[in-house]
């Protein structure tokens, strides 16, 4: 004879949490996506097959490129989001390789095409006059607020 029990059964934990301050939660099944080039069918909260590690956030680590490299070099793939200063306006970049898209030098932090961080200051120059981001307003010039890097990690 089995005892009984009154145990519930186990449900898994499918609110998955992102420890940023700049996105909500709800966007990760849409960064798993875009990793692995999906366009139709997107990754759900339950099926996300990466976690997002917190690697560093400019507004508590430092906004400087000493910091940047402790706590960012040699991570592999790499997702990087910033704020736009004195807007809501996010810019988000995927590395899928250390060094790849991203230029790194000891004296400097990331690169991104014309957005780069030099001598601990972030600019951003559009040479073609606000015509490469045109239908999401990305302005020709700004500057960085706050930026987090989180390492993908593949389960």
């Amino acid at each position: 004879m089995k005892p009984k029990t009154n145990l519930a059964p186990r449900k898994p934990n499918f609110k998955y949490q992102l420890d940023s301050t700049l996105i909500e939660s709800d966007y990760v099944p849409i960064f798993a996506s875009w990793i692995d080039k999906k366009d139709s069918s997107h990754y759900n909260r339950k099926n996300i097959p990466y976690d997002f590690k917190l690697l560093h956030r400019s507004s508590q680590d430092g906004n400087n490129t000493l910091s940047f490299h402790r706590n960012c070099d040699n991570k592999g793939a790499t997702i990087w989001i910033a704020r736009i200063k004195n807007s809501t306006q996010l810019i988000v970049s995927y590395v899928s390789m250390q060094n790849r898209a991203f230029f790194c030098g000891d004296s400097h932090g990331p690169t991104m095409g014309n957005l780069y961080c030099l001598n601990d200051a972030w600019s951003y120059n559009n040479n073609d006059n606000g015509n490469r981001y045109p239908k999401i307003g990305i302005p020709a010039k700004f500057e960085v607020e706050d930026y987090e890097v989180f390492q993908v990690i593949k389960r």
